[in-house]
Order: C-alpha cells, then structure tokens, then sequence
C-alpha cells in the first residue's frame, strides 16, 4: 500500500531522475519490510476471521434481538448466522412447521435446523428446564457450520448466546497475543468444574470459541 500510495504521490514519470527517485522509493520501503520480525510479519499476514453462530427462536418476541445483533456486533463478525428451530411463531400469530411446509420469508443469515427431535414449542412451561434440549440443537447446528462451507469462511468460530453482547475485535486480538493457531485444537470460553472428583472441565455459558481444527475434528 505505502508503494502504490509512493506511486501515485509521484504522479507520471517525466524524465529518469524521477524514475530513479521512484526507485529508491521502492529500494526504501522493500529494506522496511525486510527489517520486520518474523512476529510482526505474522501478525500482518494471519486471518483471524470469525464466524459467529447464534441458537435463536423466531417468534415475533424475540424479533428486536434479532435485529439488534444484526445492527450492531453482529456487523463486526466475518459471518453471522442465527440458527432457529424448525417451529417458529408463537401461540398469538399461530405455529408453523417448516418441516412439512418450508414456505417462509426468512433472511438469508437465518438457519433453519430441520433435524430436531425436540423442538421448542413442545414444552410445556412448567417442564421447560426439562423438556427443551438445547444440546441438540447447538450440535446440529456445528454439523450445519462445518457441513456447508464453514471451515473455507473462517479460521474461528463462536457460539455465542442472543442476550450477550459479544466484542470480535477483542477476541481478534487476544488470539493474535498468543499466537494461537487456527490450525490446532483450541476450545475456550467460560470453564465449568464438575463436582465429581478428577472429571475433566467443560465450557459453557455465554459463549464457546472454537478453532478451525477443533471444528473440524468434532
């Protein structure tokens, strides 16, 4: 860029002395990047894209939280995808089931996961801690992520939770401090210690990151 902006800062070359300047221009800002460490040179180079995977229920309720993520953090991910239950609307607009009538104006960043066994709408109120499996739904929709292009549009990858607010820039630059590598396994967010003793760790909560690699691999 500093080359092209030399270039054109110089404007049409009129005689050799100005092409000569213009070499040295050129001689000058190639010995600058040559001076770069290899850290510096990396930080430059590397893509950090980051996909971001929202579980989300289409109801009328729900619809302004779809459009504040949209206007605002959502913007700053690479990609932004809202992963819903084939069952939207509500008990005032009525129910419709996309699996047997998948005619719906949806945007293009809305996901519908078609293979759920347990949709939302079927829980009574009172049973929801119980009967809602929202585990399902977040691995199915990995699958989803990984199984159409996914790994080709990003190097990590978020679920994050449509009541957090998320900061990609700050996630962007807390990988590149330390120089984790999209192309090994890396699995982090909010850790969680079962009360079993010597049971492994998990992550949970708000917002789980993984690494190319690790979705891959899942």
């Amino acid at each position: 860029q500093r080359v092209r902006q030399a270039m054109g800062a110089a404007g049409p070359l009129q005689d050799s002395k100005r092409s000569s300047d213009l070499s040295g221009d050129i001689s000058s800002q190639k010995r600058k990047r040559s001076s770069l460490g290899s850290s510096d040179r990396e930080t430059v180079q590397r893509k950090d894209r980051l996909y971001c995977m929202v579980p989300f229920i289409w109801t009328p309720k729900l619809l302004p939280s779809y459009h504040a993520i949209r206007n605002t953090w959502g913007k700053r991910c690479d990609t932004l995808k809202f992963m819903i239950d084939p069952i939207i609307g509500d008990e005032h607009v009525g129910f419709k089931d996309l699996r047997s009538n998948s005619t719906a104006d949806l945007p293009e960043d809305v996901v519908v996961i078609y293979d759920i066994q347990r949709p939302w709408n079927a829980c009574p109120m009172s049973e929801e801690g119980n009967c809602r499996n929202i585990w399902e739904k977040v691995w199915r929709s990995w699958v989803w992520v990984d199984s159409h292009g996914g790994r080709d549009l990003a190097e990590w990858f978020v679920k994050v939770d449509a009541d957090t607010y998320l900061f990609p820039e700050n996630f962007k630059r807390y990988v590149r401090a330390k120089q984790l590598s999209p192309d090994e396994h890396h699995y982090f967010g909010h850790r969680l210690d079962h009360r079993i003793d010597n049971a492994a760790p998990i992550i949970a909560g708000a917002a789980v990151f993984f690494s190319r690699s690790t979705l891959m691999e899942s």
